[in-house]
């Protein structure tokens, strides 16, 4: 009993972070301008998206520690691991892996220039699953 409500405790932690991080993204990205707004915006809406699928998945009892290691699954596996358990349908799961890739590209190289429709896009559905978040993931 005591290890499902550390679980519980855990899964909403994690939820927590993520609609916090995904908050965070949005603000920045309706700064009127800023160094860096489109990079930072990235990497908050991809801690937003990796802590929502680890979350889910520690809600399922599904393990989110790599094999013999302390470090945590990526968030393009998280993200593939809930497409695998139908809890993410594939155009979503693709959309969330480009902004995982964009986020990706931003940490570790110079992201060129991303259109401001593309931008739009990716904020559109950041703030549109943003407003499901709140419901609750049933469980299996």
């Amino acid at each position: 009993m005591a290890k499902t409500k550390r679980q519980r405790r855990k899964y909403l932690r994690f939820l927590d972070k993520s609609k916090e991080s995904a908050e965070c993204a949005i603000d920045n990205f309706n700064r009127a301008k800023g160094p860096f707004r489109t990079e930072a915006t990235l990497m908050l809406l991809g801690v937003a998206w990796e802590l929502l699928a680890k979350a889910i998945l520690i809600q399922m009892k599904k393990p989110i520690k790599k094999a013999n290691s302390e470090d945590t699954i990526s968030a393009e596996v998280a993200v593939s691991r809930l497409l695998s358990e139908k809890k993410i349908e594939k155009h979503h799961s693709d959309i969330v892996q480009q902004i995982i890739s964009l986020r990706n590209a931003s940490v570790h190289d110079v992201l060129p220039d991303i259109p401001i429709e593309v931008q739009h896009h990716l904020m559109y559905y950041a703030c549109k699953v943003s407003a499901h978040e709140s419901t609750p993931v049933t469980q299996s």
